[in-house]
């Protein structure tokens, strides 16, 4: 896995209606923005990787302080899109990649759709095609059906060393972290990885993450409006990712025109930290391409 060293930083703040984002900024090559969390994103990705591109991470605000008076259900695909077209003025980009991780990567192609004059290409990775009424149920069948003995023991193993009860009485950002570390065997190529140190430090707003999962991303449809993605997009899935299974984008691969497609093998939900080396190589080659 990815064991990136130190680096030089820039950091900063950027208020949006409703929100502190902060930003760091590593790396230097092409400009590039990741959305997501300043704090765990920069773990993912290598240290290589920033010998080609200057890496602008990026809170998403649901990763972020918060006004608590700004309610989470005024929050729409439109409202984040707003978010990262303020960070771009505000970090003086023109016109640059995008990255996004997970969620994250249905954000960036939503800011695609609506700034396509500032978007130069999307990296979309680990991210799931389909609203969450469609992904539970497929990511339910595809562990029953795909995932080995061994895999499915180890996510036992975790649950009975924390029972659920124990979940649910932590505080409600603690619990969604623990919630995540404990399905770690669903997360990643190694079922036996624990995944907390990626989290150590992250600002969750509960009520925002939960008004993302639940009603803004309920019936999420990829080829719905405003726009076209018709601008070059890559992306990365990994072959044991049993939280966005890499089988759903079968019948959505041809909703984006200008695709490049990676299955990474030896990864699960995030292939930047699970194969550095692939993803590198298939990330730079992808950008000097376009």
């Amino acid at each position: 896995m990815n064991d990136s060293s130190q680096t030089t930083q820039q950091k900063g703040t950027i208020v949006v209606e409703g929100a502190r984002l902060q930003y760091v900024i590593e790396g230097s090559g092409i400009p590039c923005l990741v959305i997501g969390s300043a704090t765990y994103y920069p773990r993912t990705f290598s240290q290589q990787l920033r010998n080609h591109l200057e890496l602008h991470f990026v809170d998403a605000r649901h990763f972020a302080s918060t006004d608590p008076s700004y309610a989470a259900d005024q929050v729409t695909f439109s409202t984040y899109a707003d978010d990262i077209e303020q960070v771009r003025q505000a970090l003086g980009l023109d016109k640059m990649p995008i990255i996004g991780h997970s969620i994250h990567g249905i954000i960036v192609l939503e800011y695609a759709r609506r700034y396509p004059q500032h978007v130069s290409a999307v990296g979309v990775l680990a991210s799931p095609p389909v609203g969450m009424d469609e992904l539970v149920p497929a990511t339910q069948q595809f562990w029953q059906t795909d995932a080995n003995t061994e895999r499915k023991a180890a996510l036992a193993r975790n649950w009975e060393s924390t029972p659920l009860e124990v979940v649910n009485a932590l505080p409600p950002d603690d619990a969604f972290i623990r919630t995540y570390v404990l399905n770690g065997p669903k997360y990643w190529h190694d079922a036996e990885y624990d995944c907390s140190a990626l989290w150590a430090g992250v600002t969750i707003d509960m009520p925002l993450t939960t008004h993302l999962f639940g009603p803004l991303f309920a019936h999420y449809d990829l080829a719905q409006g405003p726009g076209e993605l018709s601008m070059p997009i890559f992306l990365g899935l990994g072959r044991y990712d049993y939280v966005v299974p890499y089988s759903l984008w079968d019948k959505h691969k041809s909703a984006l025109p200008n695709l490049t497609y990676h299955l990474f093998e030896r990864s699960g939900h995030t292939p930047q930290f699970e194969e550095p080396t692939v993803f590198d190589q298939q990330l730079t080659a992808w950008l000097k391409s376009i």
